[in-house]
């Protein structure tokens, strides 16, 4: 797992359960009708807009983070705005981080992680695959609050105990230009664009 500066990543899962008490919502409550079935991320991101799948328990958040290449041979950092994860409000958790390839990887592929040659020839990555991407960490203490706080208020706003929640993530942060859609695991998993 190949992780940016992991000691100073904020601990998301306190941040959880810390938003969680203030809103008055309890893990019990979460998940009541007993919709649980095995998570498949891209089914889950598929039926978004028909809850009624899913438990209320997954939630997909964005936020500021850092990320380092995996590569032992690239020293690359960078940062994104669209830094995804899945959390688990049931158990209080975040229930998986989803990579980005290093933006070097276009540019060097030759360079870049020597044993994807049949991958470069189809001109896409298999985020599934332990070499592929690197996962964010979320070193932004206000950016990943705004990010739990988001997904707790959906929770609530879905069950009728709050109305809509506010849409414009990007308005705690300045964002730049889309990263690159094919260097982008939560792009590849919902088949275009995260950002839309």
């Amino acid at each position: 797992m190949a992780e940016c500066c992991k000691d100073s990543e904020v601990d998301i899962n306190a941040i959880i359960k810390e938003i969680m008490r203030e809103k008055k919502v309890t893990p019990e409550e979460i998940d009541k009708d007993n919709k649980e079935k095995p998570f498949v991320l891209e089914e889950f991101l598929k039926d978004l807009k028909d809850r009624s799948k899913w438990s209320l328990r997954y939630f997909r958040g964005r936020a500021y983070a850092q990320f380092k290449c995996g590569n032992e041979f690239c020293d690359n950092l960078w940062s994104s705005n669209r830094a995804w994860c899945i959390l688990d409000l049931k158990k209080q958790k975040m229930k998986l981080k989803l990579k980005q390839e290093c933006t070097l990887y276009e540019e060097h592929p030759d360079f870049k992680y020597l044993s994807l040659s049949e991958k470069q020839e189809k001109k896409e990555l298999d985020f599934k695959d332990d070499s592929v991407g690197a996962f964010p960490s979320f070193e932004d203490e206000k950016s990943a609050r705004y990010m739990v706080e988001w997904a707790v208020n959906k929770y609530l706003e879905l069950v009728g105990r709050k109305e809509r929640v506010f849409k414009n993530y990007d308005s705690q942060r300045q964002v730049n230009a889309p990263h690159k859609q094919s260097l982008c695991e939560m792009c590849q998993a919902m088949g275009g664009p995260c950002w839309e």
